[in-house]
């Protein structure tokens, strides 16, 4: 009986030593500016989205995450991330919509810094798509189909919508 008073008394003093305390981050104390360019969803459930990243030395990096396709009953969402040293969000959005309006179905391969991405074009049932797989650590993650329109959301383009 003794034991047991002596364990919770032990046990009251324990949990009066941990506490926390909440220090929220306000805005202008953020190392970076994150803006959403485009999200897609289907039926409401997530698919992909988009974000860029400016830091307050003006560097940006965009960051596409997707649903990793690869498992059906659990979510698991996998990202890839690129510098802007130039063009390079214009000239990977160029690359998916020459290949999608193209004829032939071909793998581009695009080597990044954490990994390796690859961009699958198919064309079933006269419908164009692409599935976007990132190589990194040896894991092969994969998105799902999507469609040109799909992939002009994604990108934030408004045009032929």
């Amino acid at each position: 009986m003794k034991k047991r008073h002596l364990f919770a008394f032990l046990l009251g003093l324990m949990t009066l030593d941990t506490y926390s305390q909440i220090n929220p981050i306000e805005e202008k104390d953020k190392e970076f500016e994150e803006t959403l360019i485009g999200e897609i969803r289907q039926a409401g459930a997530f698919r992909a989205k988009c974000v860029r990243y400016v830091s307050k030395e003006k560097d940006t990096t965009y960051t596409i995450f997707f649903d990793n396709a690869k498992y059906q009953t659990i979510s698991d969402i996998k990202y890839f991330s690129f510098n802007e040293t130039g063009g390079d969000f214009e000239k990977l959005y160029s690359i998916i919509k020459n290949n999608m309006e193209s004829k032939e179905r071909k793998d581009v391969e695009i080597p990044l810094k954490n990994g390796k991405l690859i961009l699958g074009f198919e064309r079933m049932m006269g419908v164009s798509s692409m599935q976007m797989k990132w190589y990194s650590n040896g894991i092969l993650s994969y998105s799902s189909y999507m469609t040109l329109n799909q992939y002009k959301k994604l990108f934030g383009k408004k045009e032929d919508l």
